[in-house]
């Protein structure tokens, strides 16, 4: 897998002149990284799951908020949900994740 959430992490050092910026967490901010397979089979999900035939239980109000976000991103960087064939690619990816093979 791609490593699903990548936070940047403070070197020891890393607060000095030449790099006077904290780590990008603390200034309310976290960067993701996943494959464009794992991108599809999340945004699938989500937008199954947000569907209110198929509820998701929340412990919180900002739980769904994030998600239903979340799903707003993926829906601006994807393109295969609007391909005809979007059954057959999904399908793709999830025997890629299934399998192990990222390297698409």
């Amino acid at each position: 897998m791609s490593g699903w959430i990548r936070r940047r992490r403070a070197t020891p050092g890393a607060e000095s002149a030449a790099n006077p910026s904290p780590p990008s967490e603390s200034r309310g901010e976290v960067s993701l990284t996943m494959s464009s397979d794992e991108a599809l089979v999340l945004f699938d999900w989500l937008a199954r799951t947000s569907d209110a035939t198929h509820p998701v239980p929340f412990a919180d109000p900002a739980e769904q908020l994030v998600l239903w976000n979340l799903e707003a991103l993926l829906e601006r960087v994807l393109v295969a949900p609007l391909k005809p064939d979007y059954d057959a690619l999904l399908d793709d990816a999830r025997r890629r994740m299934r399998v192990g093979d990222t390297s698409r």
